[in-house]
């Protein structure tokens, strides 16, 4: 078991220098670019800027390898760049290692990709190969009606507690934070009560200051709960954090009208679906086999997560 005490943002962000080469963006510093530690296939810019004055209307960030190829893109969803903000880029890069320097250029254009404002020379390791990388475990009573300690740990591969500690309700607090480093590996998040949950609690764990995170819900009448989660590795490079507690199939995917959720579970198992930003788009409930119609989801990857008596599966999926 370990404590520990520091200022998130000035560890997380030591050591990564970018240099904008146009002076109108002078103001905007890149203070982490590398993969999301969750997902293998996105990529994270999480930008400062200090201009009061220019917020880069519709911004999108691109990625161009050392040949001058696109290999990661974001799509446009925010009306501008304000103090902090985190951008996601889906990366056709498969073959990174860890450690590995990536030569190229970060390229920030506004105006839904209409003009080029900002270049930046990329020379940057993308998946860190030692050390820990810094999370904060997080908890927070979603109905407000959760009145006791729930205690909350975090084991690796070989089931060893590396971190853990109890978030206490009963104090009249909705949400905690507990810092964590945790290397590059596979973790599950286990969270325990002493009596069965009278409301619900939502946890998780926050990687850039609360922009990026996995997460699951602990129900009411629930003693326990948890998922397993991957720091960009587990069981291959920049893994996914995807459990399969449930093993359901899911297809056609990509998708573009519908989807067909089969499982052999013979009880009633829940779903929910969230896009990259992590909100619900919707949820309902089914009997082994079921279709959600998709033709109202913008182009993208989203997430699925099926809970149900014998544990969680998630899986992500594309709308074409």
């Amino acid at each position: 078991m370990k404590s520990v005490v520091f200022s998130f943002l000035a560890l997380l962000f030591t050591g990564t220098d970018f240099s904008a080469k146009a002076d109108a963006c002078d103001s905007l510093e890149v203070v982490y670019f590398g993969f999301n530690p969750f997902h293998d296939y996105e990529l994270v810019v999480y930008v400062h800027n200090t201009n009061t004055v220019d917020f880069f209307s519709y911004p999108g960030f691109k990625l161009l390898n050392a040949n001058g190829d696109t290999v990661a893109t974001e799509t446009v969803n925010f009306f501008g760049i304000g103090e902090y903000s985190a951008h996601r880029l889906l990366t056709s890069l498969t073959d990174i290692q860890p450690g590995e320097v990536f030569n190229g250029t970060l390229l920030l254009y506004t105006g839904f990709y209409d003009s080029l404002v900002c270049t930046f020379p990329v020379s940057q390791v993308l998946i860190p190969s030692t050390g820990c990388t810094y999370f904060t475990v997080y908890s927070s009573d979603f109905n407000g009606t959760v009145e006791q300690p729930v205690n909350w740990e975090v084991t690796d591969a070989q089931g060893n507690v590396v971190f853990s500690g109890i978030h206490d309700y009963a104090a009249d607090t909705f949400y905690y934070n507990s810092p964590v480093c945790l290397e590059n590996g596979c973790y599950q998040l286990t969270l325990t009560a002493s009596s069965p949950l009278e409301g619900m609690v939502q946890a998780g764990v926050n990687f850039l200051a609360f922009n990026i995170d996995t997460y699951l819900h602990m129900d009411s009448g629930a003693t326990s709960a948890s998922f397993t989660f991957g720091v960009y590795e587990c069981d291959s490079v920049n893994s996914v954090a995807e459990y399969e507690g449930i093993d359901f199939r899911l297809f056609p995917n990509p998708a573009s009208t519908q989807i067909t959720l089969i499982t052999p579970i013979k009880e009633q198992t829940n779903f929910v679906v969230y896009d990259m930003s992590c909100r619900r788009l919707c949820k309902g409930s089914f009997l082994q086999n079921t279709t959600i119609v998709t033709t109202d989801f913008a182009k993208g990857v989203y997430f699925i997560e099926l809970i149900s008596k014998e544990g969680i599966g998630r899986q992500r999926f594309i709308q074409q």
